[in-house]
């Protein structure tokens, strides 16, 4: 019996190594990190030259993003992607990757520790219901560093509409006082160390070595960042024109418009808050209401 629960361990760990290779070949990314890096930013990536182990843990994580986000995108649940949401949050692959391959091999550990102390007795649990246990467990832990990654990123592209407004706003300020468009672009894009100024900085040096208009960082920001939004901005400029009294009032416009989005979502977000307050609240009052009312009508029966 004892060696029967022994081969069942063995099984169980070789078929969950097994399912780690398989997903490994098929969900393998198209263009490599580090052609990727060469061709923006001229770098090498720096789990190149890790240990062999690390490496391989780093393609496991990186394969299972990119499947989950292909997915994602494949069902319209979601519309960006892997390299957009590192680069909005400022992080990189590797962090990723590594915090998914240790969640897999500690969820796939503490599973068949569990087994191997159901085998022997140890624990007395039904052994289909700890099979799906294991695999909410593993599939749940596996994701966790993928999901928090893409709301991480969500919520730094609501808070861009902030950014962008206020540098709207400096750039018709700037353009009211007779600087030239150009300039006003790129000297407000110095102010702030947010991810999209700093994005957009380097974009108008690029723009300006390869003498391109500088409405164009705005849609290469927009592609690497997926923020749709910037793509609008580029629009105003490429149909206001540069010089004038138009693309003033233009920017101005936009500006508002984001203010009030902005404003319109936060007052949403309260109503929000206070509509799920509404069921505890209820709850409160009526707990209190027993807690005073009880004593007395307790004393109305007895004292009939």
């Amino acid at each position: 019996m004892n060696a029967n629960y022994i081969v069942a361990v063995s099984m169980a760990i070789v078929s969950s190594s097994s399912s780690i290779l398989l997903v490994n070949m098929l969900l393998k990314k198209k263009l490599r990190l580090s052609e990727t890096l060469r061709k923006y930013y001229g770098i090498e990536p720096e789990f190149e030259n890790a240990k062999k182990l690390d490496r391989y843990s780093l393609k496991l994580g990186q394969s299972l993003a990119d499947g989950i986000y292909h997915l994602l995108q494949r069902f319209k649940l979601y519309n960006s992607t892997l390299e957009a949401d590192l680069a909005i949050c400022n992080e990189i692959v590797a962090d990723v990757a590594k915090n998914v391959s240790k969640n897999l091999a500690l969820s796939l550990t503490c599973c068949v520790a569990t087994f191997v102390m159901i085998a022997y007795g140890i624990l007395r649990i039904n052994l289909g219901l700890f099979v799906v246990l294991a695999l909410i467990i593993v599939i749940g832990l596996g994701v966790l560093p993928i999901f928090s990654l893409k709301q991480k990123a969500n919520q730094i592209r609501e808070n861009s509409l902030i950014v962008i407004s206020a540098y709207l706003d400096l750039v018709g300020v700037c353009l009211a006082g007779g600087m030239g468009l150009e300039e006003s672009l790129t000297i407000n894009a110095n102010i702030g160390n947010n991810i999209v100024m700093e994005r957009l900085k380097s974009q108008f040096a690029l723009s300006n070595q390869f003498n391109e208009p500088l409405w164009t960082a705005f849609t290469n920001v927009s592609k690497d960042l997926n923020l749709p939004l910037l793509r609008e901005v580029a629009s105003i400029f490429k149909i206001s024109g540069s010089e004038g009294a138009k693309i003033k009032a233009s920017i101005t416009r936009k500006a508002q418009s984001l203010r009030e989005k902005r404003l319109i979502k936060e007052e949403s977000e309260a109503n929000s808050v206070t509509e799920r307050l509404f069921f505890p609240s209820v709850l409160l009052l009526l707990g209190f209401l027993i807690f005073v009312g009880y004593p007395a009508i307790q004393k109305i029966f007895t004292g009939l």
